[in-house]
């Protein structure tokens, strides 16, 4: 089982561009923009054991966070995009085939979980999934947790991850997407990022325009046209909003190990943490934060 050592910081807006360039000439690497979308799932039906005196729980259920980097994505279809474009020596356009593709803007889109109905495209996204145990107890210098995670595949016409998800006994809750920064130094991955939620009333406003200059469109040509356009408006459209109203960042600098049974791979993952830490001192304070705050068991009422 993976384990995951890692620390953290808070940063207000005001250092942001400090602390990225700091971290840059660190890294000797420029910022590295991520956007990842996350929904949680939790157990349709909470286990609740009947204890007597004396007994503790030793089932525990936990809520499993499905996640898919959105930025990735977006790149692999870039490098897509730019094949086909040169086997019909368009400039710097999208290919006709994939503009009509009513999945081409969702699989690239930043979509809630809510539209699924409307955009099945959304299922086949690369996702991954991921259950996190509560960080080891005890006079640690790092934070140190157990995760499990997988990236299922799915055949084409087969089940969604959704539907497995579903038949596993577990529903949607909410859903999240974490925008910001990340670095890369020696083992060390850091990351520099905000909260955010989906703006339905913006997007909502945003659909309604795009449908109703559709409804002039009748020539093949310009419903090509429209379509690219209509495609774009949703992709350069910025429908999320911060979670956090004082607008704060948060910094983790994490190391993953690939066992954790692997205690000499541990020691020396904490010891560069350690390092790191002391590297940049001064700049941001990395601690530990509550424990419980990791906690992603289902809590007995």
């Amino acid at each position: 089982m993976p384990q995951q050592l890692s620390l953290y910081a808070s940063l207000p807006e005001s250092e942001l561009k400090i602390t990225l360039q700091t971290l840059s000439s660190i890294a000797g690497m420029p910022p590295q923009p991520f956007l990842e979308h996350s929904l949680l799932w939790a157990p349709k039906h909470p286990y609740v054991p009947v204890l007597a005196a004396g007994q503790v729980n030793q089932i525990e259920q936990y809520r499993i966070r499905v996640s898919c980097d959105l930025i990735s994505l977006t790149e692999e279809e870039e490098e897509d995009i730019e094949i086909e474009e040169k086997k019909e020596n368009s400039n710097k356009q999208i290919p006709p085939h994939l503009a009509t593709d009513p999945d081409y803007a969702v699989k690239r889109a930043v979509l809630p979980y809510a539209d699924i109905s409307a955009h099945p495209a959304l299922s086949t996204r690369p996702w991954t999934f991921t259950v996190a145990e509560l960080p080891e107890a005890g006079k640690l210098s790092v934070i140190s947790q157990s995760l499990i995670s997988v990236s299922p595949k799915v055949p084409a016409g087969d089940h969604t991850p959704f539907e497995f998800l579903d038949k596993l006994g577990y529903v949607f809750r909410t859903e999240y997407w974490t925008k910001g920064y990340q670095f890369v130094h020696g083992n060390v991955v850091v990351r520099i990022f905000r909260l955010c939620g989906f703006d339905a009333h913006a997007f909502k406003n945003e659909l309604e325009q795009i449908r109703e200059a559709e409804k002039n469109v009748q020539p093949p040509e310009a419903a090509v046209a429209a379509a690219v356009a209509a495609k774009n408006e949703i992709l350069e459209g910025d429908f999320l909003r911060l979670l956090d109203a004082t607008k704060r960042w948060t910094m983790v600098a994490l190391i993953n190990v690939e066992s954790i049974t692997d205690l000499d791979a541990i020691a020396r993952a904490t010891a560069e943490l350690e390092r790191f830490r002391a590297d940049v001192a001064g700049l941001v304070d990395l601690e530990l934060p509550e424990r419980n705050s990791f906690d992603t068991r289902i809590k007995r009422r």
